[in-house]
């Protein structure tokens, strides 16, 4: 166990629903680790400072509490401008409280609060892989972003965007399944070009989705990479091509089932690296474990056990 333990809280996960149970959470985390230190994030991208400046000042492990794009800010903490860790022994730990929490389903996380502190708390941390894509920004300018789940482009960047605009009686899983549908009537293929860590140049077209897995899920419990792993070196890379709503609406309940490989419009890869360009006008949009994160042309590559998960 982590003698020094931090953890950060996103209020407004989960739909905002998290809100209402921070004083709860703190009264649990306080009678399992009373000396712990807890932040609750005020704006979007503040986990990555609330976490550099943790670890910088001895924090051993981080416990996120909140969703996906919760802790895609805290893994980035961990992180410097140049790629190397603050900390190299340090770990990461999550506990779901998010709209989606993918990457839990992925490492089994409890779903009872008490359990998944105790687990987040206690449980040994293993080395895993973590993904960074560097892209675009809608002026052109190269940015980068490190991701721990999934980071996808084509309609998943278009359901990001309408994710934030998503009712909240719906339901998370509900939500996601009708923003995509939602995505997929207004979403224009594209043709992209991939070229993979063997040097094969991939022509995509009407590219409905392309995926670079590293967990399982995304979307709610889409399980979109069935055979992902946290520590081989690989991405799953997913293509879908040429998605229609109707398809979606006959074939979506796969993609849950993680039997779509099986779909003839489907395809997968493992790769260590990949480039990306469209050749569209149009913009392609990229998401980083479920936030819209910038645009093509893009490099993905997998950084092999770089970072200690708790799992």
């Amino acid at each position: 166990m982590a003698k020094s333990i931090t953890f950060i809280i996103n209020p407004a996960s989960g739909f905002g629903k998290t809100k209402k149970k921070v004083k709860s959470i703190i009264k649990e985390i306080r009678a399992q680790k009373s000396d712990a230190k807890i932040h609750l994030t005020q704006h979007a991208l503040h986990a990555i400072s609330l976490t550099k400046n943790a670890i910088k000042n001895g924090a051993e492990r981080i416990v996120v509490i909140g969703g996906d794009g919760t802790l895609n800010e805290v893994v980035n903490g961990f992180f410097d401008q140049h790629g190397n860790l603050h900390n190299k022994e340090a770990s990461v730990a999550v506990v779901p409280s998010g709209t989606g929490s993918d990457f839990c389903r992925t490492i089994n996380t409890p779903k009872n609060l008490a359990e998944a502190l105790d687990f987040a708390i206690n449980q040994e941390s293993k080395l895993s892989d973590v993904g960074l894509v560097e892209a675009h920004d809608a002026h052109g300018q190269k940015i980068k972003r490190h991701f721990i789940n999934v980071s996808s482009l084509g309609l998943s960047g278009l359901v990001a965007g309408l994710m934030r605009n998503a009712t909240k009686r719906l339901g998370p899983t509900a939500a996601y399944f009708l923003s995509t549908a939602q995505a997929i009537n207004a979403f224009e293929a594209p043709t992209v070009i991939m070229t993979d860590s063997a040097g094969v140049e991939h022509t995509i077209s009407k590219c409905s989705l392309l995926s670079f897995a590293n967990g399982r899920f995304y979307g709610s419990g889409m399980q979109i990479a069935p055979h992902a792993k946290l520590d081989d070196g690989l991405f799953d890379v997913i293509v879908i091509r040429d998605l229609s709503v109707l398809f979606f609406l006959v074939n979506g309940y796969k993609v849950y089932q993680g039997t779509h490989l099986d779909l003839s419009n489907v395809s997968a890869l493992q790769a260590s690296s990949c480039s990306v360009r469209s050749t569209s006008s149009t913009p392609v949009y990229i998401e980083c474990d479920g936030e819209l994160f910038a645009q093509l042309p893009a490099t993905y590559t997998i950084r092999h056990n770089i970072l200690s998960v708790v799992r």
